[in-house]
């Protein structure tokens, strides 16, 4: 059972890093095509980052506008300062 348990922490860690890398990118190079963060993002399944961009939308931490462009939103901004403030950076 505690096999079990490091599995799921392991994917919990990946998507929580593959969430901030997402926000990281967008924050540098906003706006992206959402086809475009795909590909850039995959790792081992397309299904993966496309769960991982609906749930960044569904929290307004990204906005996918006209022609399916992704923005980091001021609080897709402010989750990625106050992560990068808990986890040491500044």
């Amino acid at each position: 059972m505690a096999h079990f348990g490091e599995q799921c922490e392991m994917g919990y860690q990946r998507k929580r890093a593959l969430k901030f890398a997402v926000l990281v990118h967008l924050r540098l190079s906003s706006p992206k095509q959402w086809d475009t963060l795909c590909i850039h993002f995959t790792m081992d399944r397309d299904e993966e980052i496309e769960a991982i961009l609906k749930n960044l939308r569904h929290k307004k931490y990204i906005e996918v506008g006209k022609g399916k462009m992704v923005r980091i939103t001021a609080s897709g901004r402010q989750h990625l300062e106050e992560q990068f403030y808990l986890s040491g950076g500044a």
